[in-house]
């Protein structure tokens, strides 16, 4: 496991879905990734670094929140700020497991968040 500390001295790029770690990436190395991540559909997204990690403010139906910025789950959305901005989930037949043992079902957005 990468320490966060590290990935964010080292500007590293994990790209998952190629298989490619690329270390203190130059350039032409950040434009070609960028140029892959654009023509799949993401987006941007400015992010905050503390101690604890890094951050992400986002705006959903004109609620801001901050958001942490996880390399463990796929993502996830406080139920709190789901009821603020008026987000429609829908249940899945998935189910999650923490480390110490809680369980739930996973829900989904109707319509995609960007």
């Amino acid at each position: 496991m990468l320490g966060r500390k590290w990935i964010r001295e080292n500007r590293i790029i994990l790209d998952f879905s190629h298989k490619k770690v690329v270390v203190a990436p130059d350039k032409l190395q950040q434009d070609s990734v960028a140029k892959t991540l654009t023509k799949a559909n993401f987006i941007s997204v400015s992010l905050e670094w503390k101690e604890s990690g890094y951050y992400a403010e986002v705006v959903v139906n004109d609620n801001k929140s901050k958001f942490t910025v996880s390399t463990v789950s796929e993502s996830m959305i406080d139920s709190s700020f789901v009821m603020l901005a008026g987000i429609t989930m829908i249940k899945t037949n998935e189910t999650f497991g923490g480390p110490s043992g809680e369980r739930g079902c996973i829900y989904k957005p109707v319509k995609k968040l960007y």
